[in-house]
């Protein structure tokens, strides 16, 4: 579990530096777009601020305001991780199909965050596919199946599952929490 929150800030860091940045520069930024960008982005200096919110317009290929998932996976490191998807699903917090600045901001500040506890957070988010607060054994089961990119066989994942459940869904209610979560990255 904790491999999978790695990959995860492997990938948003891919995300938000300069890889593949094209003309990320010459992007023009207004007072406002600024201004916004910086109330998500709090763990971040205003220097780095600009970088990112340049990366994410560079990003916005349609210039439409928001990042699509045909647009993310044109960052060739991105096309072969198996984590791509669950990753973006966890930074829409809409539900859209598509990552706007705020959302964008907000998993990259979290993702940056000193806080051990934020960072449990995005990782909880990450595998809560259906966004209800708390994480079934299909959900765990569809994380770990992305992850071993297909290699592991279902019924080993199916135990591995059984045994997290058994050990750390505390109060039995076939569900994980994020505080037995958070129990479970700790361990």
């Amino acid at each position: 579990f904790i491999l999978i929150c790695t990959f995860s800030y492997i990938f948003l860091f891919i995300i938000s530096n300069g890889i593949n940045m094209g003309n990320a520069q010459n992007v023009k930024l207004s007072k406002d777009e600024i201004y916004n960008f910086q109330k998500v982005t709090p763990s971040f200096d205003s220097k780095d601020q600009i970088k990112l919110l340049r990366r994410f317009k560079a990003l916005d290929l349609d210039e439409d305001g928001t990042i699509s998932k045909v647009e993310l996976m044109q960052i060739p490191e991105l096309l072969d991780n198996p984590m791509a998807a669950l990753i973006l699903e966890s930074m829409d917090i809409n539900r859209d199909g598509k990552i706007d600045f705020y959302e964008f901001g907000s998993a990259i500040n979290a993702f940056n965050s000193e806080d051990e506890e934020d960072r449990m957070k995005f990782c909880f988010k990450l595998y809560d596919v259906d966004g209800d607060g708390f994480l079934s054994r299909s959900e765990l089961e569809r994380v770990l199946l992305a992850i071993s990119a297909n290699d592991t066989p279902p019924n080993v994942i199916k135990t591995l599952v059984s045994k997290t459940m058994a050990e750390f869904d505390t109060d039995q209610d076939n569900k994980l929490s994020l505080s037995e979560f958070m129990n479970l990255l700790s361990s």
